[in-house]
């Protein structure tokens, strides 16, 4: 209408009727419409291939640890998109474990393989090894790259790891006690499908309700209007998660009466602002096997017509369509096979473009599974016997990674997060997800039902439609780390807090050239990407300020400046209330865990106990493997210690002046030594030797 309104004085006067006003709309409309689509998935590709987003798994070889011992670990490393290795574009990922003080007590930098997206690592659970106290506790242990931080929010593998007191301390532990359910610190939300209320549309709206420790609690409730008349009821179906159908409205504000199961206490919990107007979607993703069932709504007078449907799993869309209707409502149906495993998107755009609805659904797909069968090549052994296993993946290409460890040691908990849990589905949503491995048990009505819940109370981390249609390949602020990046800025030595202009070379001692150099941009930062180092480097940087002439030209630099190098800085903690909560151990299962520990220690009756015993070490002499021809020196120099001389200097005697008392260097190129048995002249000729 507003289209027309501009228009119609320009084509009255043109002598155009109304038909012809209402075909060039129609056409406009048309022609909007076949632009739109294209041109948002020729964003979307962009996006995904460039943006370099990338996941991260950490596998344990074990949920909990007591202090003394070590936690193994192993990382992949793949592509968001793809779940692929090679589709990773860094080479590094940072594990870092922090303790409930919010302080990191161990870092490593692991170095993946790349194109293979595997690396291992350990951390020694020792306050001599970590230079801290570890106490017992609830830790994090946090894995990501550099790229993940672009993102927000940050896409970071994290797991809570309970860490128990020493074997030798192990009677100071406490049994735990099921904390009380308090109905004011629990935290109820309510997420009409799509995204909002629109009066007088009848749609699904879940709800989680969840305690202060962060798990699911089960609720039952109702909605009342503002005169406090009921409107529905409902009850949750599964770790504090649930749904009901609702119809809000016109004119009416609504609000929730929540109370815990079993229980008389009520409480008001607040209830998401009704939209006279808009769009609605809902999405059947469970009563049928092999299809999704579609449909959408509105209360607009001029129906659905030019609304768009998108549907889109990691980065590629599978599902479009332009619906022109002024019809309130429209269905549609389509295949689940063929479709990815995972996290699908779906989005209803209004005829101008901009997103209205969303809606995350789960695509189960069995081909995505590896079959792993593991056989021992006996079924009893003896103390002290080796064990051999072979392991078989059906014929399929795999990185794996298996722990070791006794029965009684580990908890088994068939519903926690794995690497399957973790890249199809938690890696992809906001929020915490509890007890993910449930979900992938086996296929039943009611567990599919339960995983919409899931679907329903959680956005999608991976992108917002309106960062893909703005995005134009942008440089991300943290760069991916294909090895180690050199980072810095030069400044002006005599101002430094001014940063200029310049450039920088990088020389590896014990080379005399540099081996790579680079110019810094406007602000004096520059950077030296992808080193690995095999073992400690010394590093050489030399800084050259530009110096521009009054023409605008380029004139000979000078090197008045100081480097200052960037060190890496760990990301914030952020919000850490949820992860503080972990899993609870009772005291028979850590009595349990305490005896199989001691078992590592005690291993059958032939074993013996040692006394402690103290080794004491002594540095060689490195000067001795000469031998002792003649007496000790009375001055030594190091060639590692002069640096950049020892390369530079032109021959021996130029190392040597000004460095060693009493040694003279004449200008016929003779040198001579001033000492006590010197002759008259006070000075005597050197004895050059050669490794003796």
């Amino acid at each position: 209408m507003i289209i027309a309104r501009h228009f119609s004085p320009l084509i009255s006067g043109l002598g155009f009727g109304r038909s012809t006003l209402i075909f060039f709309l129609i056409t406009l409309f048309s022609y909007a419409h076949a632009q739109f689509i294209p041109e948002l998935k020729a964003k979307l590709d962009q996006f995904t291939e460039n943006s370099w987003q990338e996941k991260v798994y950490v596998h344990l070889d074990k949920p909990y640890y007591a202090i003394g011992e070590t936690i193994w670990f192993k990382v992949y490393l793949v592509g968001a998109f793809s779940l692929k290795p090679d589709a990773a574009i860094s080479t590094l990922v940072h594990v870092e474990l922090i303790n409930p003080k919010k302080e990191i007590v161990a870092s490593r930098v692991i170095n993946v393989e790349k194109d293979k997206g595997k690396g291992a690592g350990d951390i020694v659970l020792q306050s001599d090894s970590l230079d801290v106290t570890l106490e017992q506790g609830d830790y994090l242990l946090r894995a990501y790259t550099n790229m993940q931080r672009n993102f927000d929010p940050p896409p970071y593998f994290t797991k809570v790891i309970p860490i128990l007191p020493s074997l030798t301390n192990y009677d100071k532990i406490s049994a735990h006690h099921p904390e009380a359910q308090d109905a004011d610190s629990m935290d109820v939300q309510f997420f009409p499908e799509g995204g909002d209320p629109v009066a007088g549309i009848n749609g699904w709206v879940a709800f989680k309700a969840v305690s202060s420790s962060g798990k699911g609690v089960d609720v039952k409730g109702g909605i009342y209007d503002h005169e406090g008349n009921l409107a529905a009821l409902f009850q949750s179906a599964h770790c504090g998660m649930g749904a009901f159908c609702f119809q809000p409205e016109r004119g009416k504000s609504y609000s929730a009466k929540v109370t815990l199961a079993n229980s008389g206490v009520e409480h008001e919990r607040n209830f998401p602002t009704v939209l006279d107007w808009g769009y609605a979607l809902n999405v059947d993703n469970y009563s049928r096997k092999d299809q999704i069932i579609v449909k959408v709504q509105t209360n607009l007078p001029e129906g659905l017509n030019g609304v768009m449907l998108i549907g889109q799993t990691r980065g590629k869309v599978f599902y479009e369509q332009i619906i022109d209707s002024n019809q309130p409502a429209w269905g549609g149906i389509m295949q689940k096979t063929g479709l990815p495993p995972g996290v699908t998107q779906f989005t209803l755009f209004a005829p101008d473009g901009t997103p209205h609805c969303e809606r995350l659904v789960f695509i189960q797909n069995d081909n995505f599974d590896v079959q792993v069968n593991i056989e021992t090549d006996k079924s009893l052994y003896e103390s002290g016997d080796s064990v051999k296993i072979t392991v078989t993946t059906g014929g399929s290409e795999a990185n794996l990674s298996m722990s070791v460890t006794h029965m009684s040691l580990v908890k088994q908990d068939s519903t926690s997060d794995d690497i399957k849990t973790n890249l199809l589905l938690t890696s992809d949503l906001k929020g915490h997800v509890e007890s993910p491995g449930y979900y992938f048990m086996n296929d039943s009505p009611e567990r599919e039902r339960h995983l919409d819940y899931v679907m329903m109370t959680h956005g999608w981390r991976r992108f917002i439609w309106k960062e893909v249609m703005k995005y134009e390949n942008e440089v991300p602020e943290f760069l991916p780390e294909k090895g180690a990046n050199i980072i810095g800025v030069i400044k002006d030595a005599y101002d430094t807090g001014k940063q200029v202009k310049g450039i920088v070379s990088l020389t590896l001692l014990p080379n005399v050239f540099p081996s790579s150099q680079v110019t810094t941009n406007d602000h004096g930062k520059f950077i030296f990407m992808g080193y690995n180092f095999a073992m400690d480097t010394d590093l050489l940087l030399q800084a050259e300020r530009f110096k521009i002439k009054k023409t605008g030209k380029p004139g000979k630099g000078n090197k008045n400046v100081a480097i200052q190098l960037i060190e890496h800085r760990s990301p914030p903690l952020g919000d850490i209330s949820q992860w503080q909560k972990s899993l609870r151990l009772d005291h028979h299962m850590i009595r349990n865990y305490y005896k199989a520990l001691d078992l590592t220690f005690i291993q059958d009756k032939a074993t013996v106990l040692l006394d402690e015993i103290t080794v004491k070490g002594y540095q060689p002499d490195v000067y001795n493997k000469y031998g002792a021809i003649y007496d000790q020196p009375s001055s030594r120099i190091e060639m590692e210690s002069l640096g950049v001389a020892a390369m530079t200097s032109v021959n021996i005697f130029e190392l040597l002046k000004g460095r060693v008392a009493g040694v003279r260097f004449e200008p016929d190129g003779r040198v001579s030594i001033r000492g006590s048995n010197a002759s008259l002249s006070g000075n005597v000729d050197p004895l050059f030797l050669l490794d003796n």
